[in-house]
């Protein structure tokens, strides 16, 4: 049910029914089957694979999708300039490191504990939108947010207390 009604949310988000649908919205869909990927992935990983490893490659992933997306949507490209380039560099630092933490905290941590920390991105997703794209933050993007938070803290506080019960 918690799942359910977190792809609920996703779908209010993205409201399929309006004028300004487009299909490269379903690129967010399999990018979030891509996020819960990793998360399985890297607590399955072998202990061998360190957390450097695994954040360089994750962020190494993203950078193909990007890649790709930029493909499939035709993207027209724009020559790098000094200020870009630093820009671009210091997003993908930021970017290595901050999966090298997300590795960490996914292999080592509590899941329960961590992910309601991850929800955060949406917060960040929204204040992207609007800062770097002009986005309007609407009534439904609000009302899917919280439908997402809101299954999401469902389901792990099912499975906290499943995990209680069993001990």
């Amino acid at each position: 049910i918690a799942i359910f009604s977190g792809l609920v949310g996703v779908i209010i988000i993205l409201e399929p029914s309006s004028d300004g649908f487009s299909p490269y919205v379903l690129f967010a869909v399999l990018g979030m089957l891509g996020f819960a990927g990793r998360d399985l992935g890297s607590r399955a990983a072998s202990p061998a694979l360190s957390h450097n490893h695994l954040g360089f490659y994750g962020f190494i992933a993203v950078m193909f999708a990007g890649m790709i997306f930029s493909l499939l949507a035709k993207t027209s490209y724009v020559s790098l300039n000094m200020g870009m380039l630093i820009y671009i560099t210091t997003l993908v630092i930021v970017g290595c490191l901050s999966y090298i933490a997300l590795m960490k905290a996914m292999r080592k941590g509590d899941v329960s504990f961590v992910t309601p920390f991850r929800y955060t991105r949406i917060l960040f997703g929204i204040g992207a939108g609007v800062l770097l794209f002009g986005e309007t933050v609407t009534s439904l993007l609000i009302l899917g947010s919280i439908i997402i938070v809101l299954s999401g803290i469902f389901l792990i506080s099912s499975q906290t207390q499943s995990k209680n019960q069993h001990k």
